[in-house]
């Protein structure tokens, strides 16, 4: 529907930095589902990107095995969960704070491999970037640092923060934030939070607050949304709505490409979407 109000100029660009699929379907599932995107992910656990890639879910996506940040060589750090794997050492004090953990020995590393990273500046086929989504346990800030050209024509970021570190050096939730502030994006929603039950507590209860994990959704700068082009609005928008259902940004978006461009989008959007 939004799709064919907005008839934008190509498909929604999609960079999925740690694309393995531990925690369910993306948030752009539905996008690729109408084939309406355009995915690049990278995924450098070798067994995990041949399982994406012989999947072949959907062929409007790419999957290549590099790891993405500082371009330096380090250590990638392999767990029993392998949604853990990170080039971080485990900070044990902090999965001991979760019985599960503790239980599992989620810490207990299987397996270490020598791994060069690339920096994102450095990969000629990434320019601009309509979503980039980073989940690499604890890397997050080396990726941005390494990306600051790719940053500059990137709309939204998708990223995982810890406020507890799982991982001996890395780096704070606050420190990811001011970066990225520093670099006109400012926070927009929270598309996942994750607690925790505080060890000796072993079963649900009422009143297990401890904030631990959180998947937060940034926004190039917003108040003056005359700083986009239409097609940018538009890729906007189409994000919006399809993989957030932020129904309030949407109508935003969808106004200043009204009051600009002399569209009616925002008129048919509520008409068809019964607003």
């Amino acid at each position: 529907m939004l799709w064919n109000i907005l008839n934008p100029e190509r498909k929604t660009k999609i960079v999925d930095i740690g694309s393995n699929p531990c925690d369910g379907s993306p948030p752009y599932e539905k996008m690729l589902q109408s084939g309406i995107a355009d995915v690049v992910g990278f995924e450098p656990q070798k067994e995990v990107c041949e399982k994406l890639i012989s999947q072949g879910k959907y062929n409007n996506c790419v999957y290549l095995p590099y790891a993405i940040g500082d371009g330096n060589t380090h250590t990638l750090n392999q767990y029993k969960y392998s949604g853990l794997a990170s080039l971080f050492p485990p900070d044990i004090a902090t999965f001991n704070l979760s019985h599960i953990y503790r239980e599992q020995r989620s810490w207990e590393i299987i397996k270490k491999t020598s791994i060069e990273t690339k920096r994102l500046d450095d990969i000629n086929d990434i320019k601009e970037v309509d979503l980039l989504k980073i989940d690499t346990q604890g890397s997050e800030l080396n990726i941005l640092t390494g990306g600051e050209q790719v940053l500059n024509n990137t709309l939204c970021i998708q990223l995982e923060v810890s406020f507890i570190p799982l991982y001996k050096g890395q780096p704070s939730f606050g420190e990811i934030d001011v970066f990225l502030r520093k670099h006109g994006f400012l926070p927009h929603c929270i598309a996942e939070q994750k607690n925790i039950m505080l060890y000796p507590v072993t079963q649900n209860i009422f009143g297990s607050n401890q904030l631990f994990e959180m998947d937060i959704v940034y926004l190039k700068d917003f108040r003056d949304m005359t700083i986009f082009t239409e097609e940018q609005l538009k890729q906007i928008a189409l994000i919006m709505h399809y993989c957030y259902n932020s129904i309030d940004m949407v109508i935003r978006t969808l106004k200043t490409l009204d009051d600009i461009y002399g569209r009616d989008c925002l008129e048919h959007y509520i008409a068809l979407s019964g607003l």
